[in-house]
């Protein structure tokens, strides 16, 4: 789960795997990842569950962040918090240097092979593709991910190189609206 922000989604497919499955949950916001372990109202955080507080990106050198309390808007470009969120600040969105893993890499480190990607990270999308190119060319999994245009071209990408590169893949991309 890709950018996981309070866990809905992990929690979901923690009961779909059972004990038997693996789940993990990216959420680099402090605030959200803090809401993942812990979330009022939920089950306990626990196998097949386990939180990475890293973003994933095509690199592994680190990135930099915006991010506003819980906000869902968190981005790697300042506009997609401050401009195109909807959401009401009383103060400006917070810079935050954080750690960042590729799916490949943490994938061959942990030697995993996917069935599923789940990814909603607000405007990286193409980002996240691009650090997963080597394991999605060995097979690729279902991956489900939401797009944000706007949002994407903020952090330097495109629908349109999106879908090139999934294509570059021998894949197609079928929109569920």
């Amino acid at each position: 789960d890709v950018g996981a922000h309070v866990g809905i989604f992990s929690l979901c497919a923690g009961v779909r795997v059972g004990p038997s499955g693996r789940v993990f949950a990216f959420e680099f916001g402090p605030d959200t990842a803090a809401t993942l372990r812990s979330p009022d109202g939920f089950p306990p955080i626990a196998p097949p569950l386990e939180v990475i507080e890293k973003a994933v990106s095509d690199s592994d050198a680190g990135v930099t962040f915006y991010a506003y309390r819980a906000s869902m808007a968190a981005s790697m470009a300042r506009a997609n918090v401050e401009t195109l969120n909807p959401e009401v600040r009383s103060e400006p969105a917070r810079e935050l240097s954080v750690e960042s893993v590729t799916l490949d890499a943490f994938t061959a480190e942990r030697g995993l092979r996917p069935d599923v990607i789940k990814i909603d990270v607000e405007g990286a999308e193409f980002r996240v593709l691009q650090g997963a190119r080597r394991m999605l060319a060995g097979g690729s999994p279902l991956i489900f991910c939401e797009i944000h245009p706007q949002q994407m071209q903020n952090v330097g990408g495109s629908v349109a190189e999106l879908l090139d590169f999934v294509a570059s893949l021998g894949e197609t991309a079928t929109p569920i609206d």
